[in-house]
């Protein structure tokens, strides 16, 4: 072969060969830092996803806190204008129970 008389020819080859392989290790280190910031990418995305969610639900839960507060008070405020339990019961949709703890 070529390579093997010329001294210039093998030195030729082995840079290529050389060369291809750096090539060829960049290509990786770019791929493997592509796949590290797209799994990034979709942590940040999925994080701020799950703080919405949570941040609705937590909503959700404050205000229905809230409206049974409201009805309690109101049960309240029945009980001490003398409404039987059966009728703040069924005006203002409260268990029956949940208004003779009131009560207490």
């Amino acid at each position: 072969m070529i390579e093997e008389n010329n001294p210039q020819v093998r030195e030729s080859v082995v840079k290529i060969r050389v060369l291809s392989e750096e090539e060829r290790i960049r290509d990786m280190c770019e791929r493997r830092e592509k796949s590290r910031r797209d799994e990034e990418s979709h942590m940040r995305w999925a994080r701020q996803e799950g703080w919405q969610e949570g941040r609705q639900e937590g909503r959700q839960e404050g205000r229905q806190e809230g409206r049974q507060e409201g009805k309690h008070e109101i049960a309240m405020k029945m009980l001490q204008k003398g409404y039987s339990i059966a009728d703040i019961s069924d005006l203002i949709d409260i268990p029956a129970g949940d208004i003779a703890r009131l009560r207490q």
